[in-house]
């Protein structure tokens, strides 16, 4: 079975390019269509950062990323009633800062972790990319919580390690004016690629 890859062009004439989703893929496809709003495959971490914090660098650094691996421009939609992937070439992500620095100390976590609640249950739509929201809150001027989210469609507990060990990489040498390109593995398997080869394995399996 070969997996074919096509572009197409959506109104506003931005290419984008189609592939076919992985089985596991489209049984959480089919199981979001069941139960919209239903957070269950949100994969969610909190981490708190603790020094002088260049904000810019930071978001500047998650956007080098997204840039990089294509599955966190991927978004999911119907063609001819079976569901697709599709890539955007180019896609800036949202980066929202909270500043909690009015905040008494002994009310932090009365609002940190409310914060955190509620952003790990909001809802992806498949629809639209990115499948990824990074909210950052500022506790003081030394004091952050930076809140991470992907849905389990693009990723998993393995991909969001990767991504922050990539994240503290490229942030150091963005905050220090350093090449981005330094210091970053080249191993990480893009998940797309990895549920590709998977599919075709599979699919040639059952051929045989």
């Amino acid at each position: 079975m070969a997996i074919e890859r096509t572009s197409v062009s959506t109104a506003e004439e931005t290419e984008v390019f189609v592939f076919p989703v992985s089985f596991a893929q489209a049984r959480l496809w089919f199981l979001n269509q069941l139960q919209k709003g239903n957070p269950f495959y949100n994969v969610s971490t909190a981490l708190r950062l603790t020094g002088s914090l260049n904000i810019t660098a930071l978001e500047q650094a998650f956007n080098e990323i997204v840039r990089r691996h294509k599955v966190l421009r991927t978004s999911f939609i119907l063609v001819d009633g079976e569901p697709v992937q599709v890539i955007t070439p180019d896609l800036t992500i949202p980066f929202s800062v909270i500043d909690l620095g009015n905040v008494e100390a002994e009310e932090l976590t009365l609002q940190v972790q409310p914060l955190a609640s509620e952003e790990s249950q909001r809802v992806f739509n498949l629809t639209t990319a990115p499948l990824i929201r990074v909210t950052l809150l500022q506790v003081d001027e030394n004091q952050y919580v930076l809140l991470l989210k992907l849905h389990h469609i693009i990723a998993d507990g393995w991909s969001i390690g990767v991504l922050i060990r990539e994240l503290s990489v490229l942030y150091q040498n963005i905050a220090c004016c350093r090449d981005v390109t330094c210091k970053v593995s080249t191993t990480v398997i893009y998940y797309l690629y990895f549920w590709t080869r998977c599919t075709a394995y599979r699919a040639n399996t059952l051929v045989e």
